[in-house]
């Protein structure tokens, strides 16, 4: 059987909850910033070293 949340704690977890989704997303921006500032850079050093 299913316990039902008090109100107060059902706002915790939706809180939780979002924060963490949030949190998440930043992180995989980040990685993917770093991915294209490295990808950029190869893509540069490969152009100086064909000229």
């Amino acid at each position: 059987m299913v316990k039902k949340l008090s109100k107060s704690e059902f706002m915790a977890l939706v809180t939780n909850d979002y924060h963490n989704k949030r949190f998440r997303e930043k992180q995989q921006m980040q990685g993917a910033e770093i991915h294209s500032i490295e990808n950029t850079n190869k893509v540069q050093d490969f152009r100086r070293k064909k000229k």
